[in-house]
């Protein structure tokens, strides 16, 4: 059971009993902060025993160092119970557990991606971050600084993520003690990635007992598979290296529901530019993916499309001999030919998905759709298909119980009560640009 034994304008500390023979001293990051009721790590620090001094920030202040001062006071007595004491946090946190190692006489001292200094005055020519908190009456001196640190030191964090980068080499030129462990393709969500009652308490003996590879073996394993190294894989791929993440992306989808989430869920100017670029439309693995056999063509064309919006796309009909099927204005009818061979006056037709139907549009306020054997009514601007499957990841187009056909002659009718070759249709997708 937690109790508060500390408290001042900026801080609030927890102590919680337990078993262990080292204290854990830990501090909150910025998404939570002080409640009055718990502290940041006190569920698994309470599922393993290990007695912990839990600090919490009141406000984002990167932890005063006058009210750490006025803390330890406060609570050394029972700190001073233990002869060894591990802190631990983690942005925020990494930042107040480092710069109160020494203060704490830490033994060793864990922070995840932290930040060496916020204050302007400490900038170089890489932003610091976060400068909308920074506050000069509390944290003109907040820069780590050599004689602030004490014991091991472990850093976790993201090599690639320029801004943490930055402040781990920044605290590395203070102490020879610092132990680098790198999260590849975390960015700085290094914590939810580590997060866990397991993970929490592997690493922690691991830092206590100084296996460094061990820990860098541990992060490798579980960051893997989590959903924030993949997210950040793929956009930062779709950055440097497109076709290669759009190629890897697009089979991964029908496996992994992850990879699922992070590509419908792209940021819109990512998911713009991805749309637009040609040489990403002209992907073989582009057709590929629709055609795989492994998963239904029409889940994959669904699941595909909700990757973009569809006004930054065309969805093409290709017909069983290889042309691509078109509206003729002068006589209102859908036909086919190679694009090369058609003439003026000819509008390619708009496809839209909707749940397993394509609706076809054609482009021109007062165009008329005809299709041979339909029924009076039934022309219009608009014709929506039913889908179904069809051989070698194809797919067949029923509208009233009639299959949508293609002749050999270029016309396109929809007569056929049931689907052989001349009714199989491939869907592909390319980028509409704009």
């Amino acid at each position: 059971m937690t109790s508060i034994v500390y408290e001042d304008d900026e801080l609030q500390a927890f102590w919680l009993d337990g078993p262990s023979d080292f204290l854990l001293i830990a501090f909150g990051d910025l998404v939570s902060m002080a409640n009055g009721e718990s502290f940041s790590v006190e569920v698994p620090a309470t599922k393993s025993g290990i007695a912990c001094l839990g600090i919490m920030a009141k406000r984002p202040n990167w932890y005063p160092r006058e009210n750490m001062r006025k803390l330890m006071f406060a609570v050394s007595a029972l700190v001073n119970r233990y002869s060894e004491r591990v802190l631990y946090g983690a942005s925020m946190g990494g930042h107040g557990a480092l710069k109160a190692s020494h203060l704490m006489q830490a033994s060793t001292t864990i922070a995840l991606c932290p930040q060496w200094s916020i204050n302007p005055a400490d900038q170089t020519t890489t932003g610091l971050g976060w400068p909308e908190y920074y506050k000069p009456e509390l944290m003109a001196d907040m820069a780590i600084k050599k004689e602030d640190l004490s014991g091991a030191i472990f850093i976790i964090s993201d090599p690639g993520e320029t801004r943490d980068e930055f402040h781990r080499q920044q605290i590395c030129l203070r102490s020879v003690n610092v132990q680098r462990v790198d999260a590849y393709f975390c960015d700085h969500n290094v914590t939810p990635v580590l997060s866990g009652t397991t993970n929490f308490v592997e690493i922690i003996t691991l830092c206590r007992t100084k296996e460094a590879s061990r820990l860098q073996a541990v992060v490798n394993r579980v960051r893997r598979p989590h959903f924030f190294r993949k997210k950040a894989l793929i956009e930062k791929g779709l950055v440097r290296k497109r076709l290669l993440t759009m190629r890897v992306g697009l089979h991964a989808i029908a496996t992994d529901p992850l990879v699922d989430e992070i590509m419908r869920n792209l940021p819109d100017d990512l998911k713009f530019s991805v749309a637009s670029d040609t040489t990403v439309s002209q992907l073989p693995a582009f057709s590929a993916f629709l055609l795989n056999k492994e998963t239904s063509v029409i889940e994959k064309l669904k699941r595909s499309l909700a990757i973009f919006d569809q006004n930054s796309i065309n969805i093409s009909l290709i017909t069983p001999f290889g042309t691509d099927v078109y509206y003729e204005h002068h006589s209102q009818e859908l036909l086919h030919s190679p694009s090369d061979l058609r003439t003026t006056g000819c509008t390619p037709v708009k496809l839209f998905l909707r749940d397993t139907r394509l609706e076809i549009f054609v482009e021109g306020r007062f165009a008329k759709l005809r299709l041979p054997q339909l029924k009076a009514g039934e022309a219009g601007n608009e014709l929506d298909f039913e889908m179904r499957e069809a051989p070698r990841g194809r797919v067949a187009l029923v509208r009233n119980g009639r299959f949508l056909s293609a002749d050999p002659s270029g016309t396109i009718s929809c007569d056929r009560k049931e689907a052989s070759q001349w009714e199989f249709f491939e869907v592909r997708v390319t980028a509409a640009l704009r």
